[in-house]
């Protein structure tokens, strides 16, 4: 096999930036990088095209960093950074005021653990104090920018857990992601031997019946392709091979992530076969994640099959309910620790407790796996498995997760706090965090910081604002008052999932030294308010868009079109069709049937569906 390697010719110029304004009011001083790249790559289209170029042109780019800082009128400081590459804004931003009594923020800052009962937390708003003769006052009003979060990393070693369950747990009305379902992945126990670096896995789909399947979503042209060349190469971390009492071959990867892969190296093959480009291309005709792609991938799965040393291997026919993917290697055997929360339950309980007696596990370490073997009735709906491990690790890259507040870290070892820029740096739009000094054995590395609210960092469905403040007298008893509440803005619609609430703190405390006693005194009261004050739903419209009388082989059928897909009654009893059962789109608008068809009108297309045969 030939190979073509691309060349990218890039050439940066990098000009440190400098500048000072001074004024009798006003002192502005500005550090930062202009940088201009030029790029420009030679070799296989599709290697470059990886890099975002193409063959013959030209790309000129730039980019801006600057931190800023400056006082004006003797009281006011500013503090200010950007970088053009994270964004169109600021990432930090605050003006100080020190101009006593009087002291305040404006901008984006952070509060500590006296403040709000939270660590670390980043907030962006006003907060104003006035020390007067005998009590400190202050006010706060600012918004939540962000969602605490610790992580702790020991020696060569890191502490991870992981919680599998049937529900996403930021949005727990869509089911758990595969990595993380309780079902655990797809496995076959294999019928020969596998041999390292011999034995290759491949995606195969079944070639008979699949022309009319992919005819029915418009992709009947991939046929010419798939004929040709019905299978590709799983790569290396979308399997593994368990060495049990047979091997095993445990599926890591989603099985519809591979599909739509498959489709869509299929469609490349298609257009460049023939040679189509611009307009004329064949695209991937689906929204990933969308209901109609989901629907489109469960179906195909029953064509799908893994070929292994001239064995098959259907996707129907794989097992679940054995194995649960821990997400990372060689982990610490005496350092697990498992917690089970059966269905009904209220709590998690450990696996040692008397009333899981039948329930066993082993873990494989080196691959991170840890198999179960638990009574079938276990896996109920609102059943979980909470794992807690350390794991070891090599080198001086600590993962933190994506989308990290910038500037909201605090990185500590052995308690000592870090410096960013002298003790590590940190990326946080990877939440990469890259450590100049190598741990040892003995060493505990801690980091506080706050991940986006909202968006790849949490679910969010409304903007939280604090507002509040306190009333310190330290001469009387160090008697302080504190009144605090919190408010999600925004009003819940019909299909909204999670409620607005309005959470009120305040408190009391005092304390102080009496015949040689020291002591402390603290009431606190809480309310939390659910509008309209319970915990209803607001009153949604009726969601029926349609009802239509089908007549099929077995009689009668009525079929309410709605929101969420089809409801059908015959035979005395209630059925409900999805995107699951193949409907093209989440919810139906409306309805026509047909002698021998019924066409349902969705909001993603149309789906029709088929009444000569008894149970359509």
């Amino acid at each position: 096999m030939k190979r073509l390697f691309p060349l990218l010719i890039a050439i940066g110029l990098a000009f440190p930036l400098w500048g000072q304004e001074q004024t009798d009011s006003l002192t502005l001083e500005v550090i930062g990088q202009k940088t201009w790249t030029v790029r420009y790559g030679i070799g296989d289209p599709g290697a470059l095209a990886s890099e975002g170029l193409y063959p013959g042109q030209l790309y000129l780019d730039q980019s801006l960093r600057a931190d800023i800082t400056g006082t004006a009128l003797g009281f006011l400081t500013l503090e200010a950074s950007f970088d053009d590459q994270l964004g169109p804004g600021f990432q930090h931003f605050v003006l100080k005021l020190d101009q006593p009594p009087w002291q305040g923020l404006l901008g984006d800052f952070y509060v500590g653990r006296g403040e709000l009962g939270v660590y670390n937390k980043k907030l962006l708003g006003v907060k104003l104090s006035y020390q007067g003769e005998g009590f400190i006052a202050s006010a706060l009003a600012a918004r939540l920018e962000g969602i605490s979060e610790s992580r702790t990393f020991r020696g060569q070693a890191a502490q991870a857990e992981v919680t599998f369950s049937y529900h996403d747990p930021e949005r727990p009305w869509l089911p758990a992601p595969y990595a993380v379902n309780l079902d655990g992945p797809y496995f076959w126990p294999l019928k020969a031997p596998y041999v390292e670096g011999f034995s290759q896995p491949q995606l195969a789909l079944r070639t008979d019946g699949l022309d009319s399947y992919l005819a029915d979503y418009g992709l009947g042209y991939l046929m010419e392709v798939l004929k040709e060349d019905p299978s590709s190469e799983l790569s290396e971390g979308a399997y593994l091979v368990l060495r049990d009492s047979g091997d095993v071959l445990v599926l890591n990867s989603p099985p519809d992530g591979l599909l739509r892969n498959r489709i869509r190296e299929a469609i490349d093959t298609y257009n460049d076969l023939h040679g189509l480009s611009g307009h004329d291309r064949k695209r991937y005709p689906f929204v990933a994640g969308s209901e109609l792609e989901r629907a489109f991938l469960q179906g195909l799965e029953a064509y799908a099959q893994v070929e292994l040393d001239r064995e098959l291997y259907p996707f129907a026919e794989a097992g679940r309910r054995r194995y649960l993917l821990l997400g990372e290697k060689d982990v610490i055997e005496d350092s697990l620790a498992i917690e089970l929360l059966p269905p009904g339950g209220t709590g998690f309980r450990p696996i040692g407790d008397p009333a899981f007696a039948d329930y066993s596990w082993d873990l494989y370490p080196e691959s991170g796996v840890l198999k179960i073997e638990f009574p079938e009735d276990f896996f109920g709906d609102d059943a979980a498995v909470h794992v807690t491990f350390r794991y070891r690790r090599t080198g001086d890259v600590f993962m933190l997760g994506l989308s990290v507040v910038p500037g909201s870290e605090r990185v500590y070892l052995n308690g000592e706090p870090l410096t960013r820029g002298t003790d590590y740096t940190i990326d946080y739009e990877t939440g990469v965090l890259v450590l100049f000094v190598t741990l040892t054995e003995a060493d505990e590395l801690k980091v506080d910081f706050e991940r986006q609210r909202g968006g790849l960092g949490g679910y969010a469905e409304y903007e939280r604002v604090f507002l509040g403040g306190t009333l310190s007298v330290p001469g009387y008893e160090d008697l302080k008052v504190s009144l605090w509440r919190a408010l999600d803005l925004g009003r819940p619609g019909p299909t909204t999932r999670t409620m607005p609430n309005t959470h009120t703190v305040g408190g009391l405390s005092m304390g102080g030294e009496s015949d040689g006693w020291d002591y402390s005194l603290s009431f606190s009261a809480s309310e939390n308010v659910f509008p309209p004050g319970d915990n209803q739903r607001v009153a949604a419209p009726n969601r029926v868009n349609d009802i239509a009388l089908a007549e099929a082989p077995d009689g009668q059928y009525v079929v309410f079109a709605h929101q969420n897909g089809l409801t059908v009654y015959h035979a005395d009893g209630f059925s409900s069709y999805a995107g699951a059962q193949g409907l093209g789109g989440r919810a139906v608008r409306a309805l026509l049937a047909l002698p021998g068809r019924l066409l349902c009108a969705t909001d993603a297309g149309l789906t029709v569906v088929r009444l000569a045969d008894p149970a359509p």
